[in-house]
């Protein structure tokens, strides 16, 4: 069955332009070229059809589900986002088995994305990337449901689902620290004094050189 990085590959696109494409982004602003492009690739692998709705299988719930994309658009070329990103477009075409959906990516840093959350109402929203409190406080006005799907914590009451990239980043220092290797470093946002942002993999690379006396 074919995925979205399957026509990623197929047209050359990134993972994250195929998704908002399939889910008829409505701040994308990606050629026509490009549309029919990712379409073509999407019918000729089959890509619809592990997903194609029966009338009969829907139920008469009516829910409005969004991804929020809130880092650059290189982030969502790495091999985590781009499988998280996946992974939910492939979940809610799923579900639409069963009831009615409509799905939509959204970006963040769209200039239109204020207004069209404003004039939209969704049920909830998944969030990936990096993000603050402050901008899931901004986005709950608008949103009743949201979870955020990352690798940071940012607690105060968040629902998340992440990995526990501190522990990942401790245990990733030890075993170089155990093959005789001291000068370390760390490639990866380092957080600032007043930045609000948790890194929990800088806090782990730390945590792991202080307990060795580095």
């Amino acid at each position: 069955m074919a995925r979205l990085k399957d026509i990623a590959k197929e047209t050359g696109l990134s993972i994250s332009t195929v998704s908002r494409i399939l889910s008829n982004d409505p701040n994308r602003s990606f050629s026509d070229e490009a549309i029919a492009k990712v379409q073509e690739a999407a019918g000729r692998l089959g890509y619809f059809e592990k997903y194609r709705m029966r009338s009969k299988a829907l139920t008469t719930m009516q829910l409005s589900i969004a991804c929020i994309l809130t880092s650059d658009h290189e982030t969502y070329l790495s091999p985590f986002f781009a499988a998280l990103l996946e992974g939910v477009q492939e979940e809610v075409f799923r579900q639409s088995s069963r009831n009615a959906l409509t799905f939509h990516t959204l970006y963040v840093k769209d200039p239109s994305f204020p207004a069209f959350l404003e004039t939209t109402n969704f049920d909830g929203a998944i969030i990936l990337g990096r993000t603050t409190i402050d901008t899931i406080q901004r986005l709950k006005r608008s949103i009743p449901i949201l979870l955020y799907a990352g690798v940071n914590r940012l607690g105060n009451g968040v629902d998340e689902v992440i990995c526990d990239a501190e522990s990942a980043t401790k245990e990733a220092v030890e075993h170089l620290l155990a093959l005789g290797h001291r000068a370390i470093g760390f490639i990866g946002h380092i957080p600032q004094k007043d930045e609000t942002i948790n890194e929990h993999r800088f806090n782990g690379y730390l945590g792991a050189l202080r307990k060795a006396g580095i």
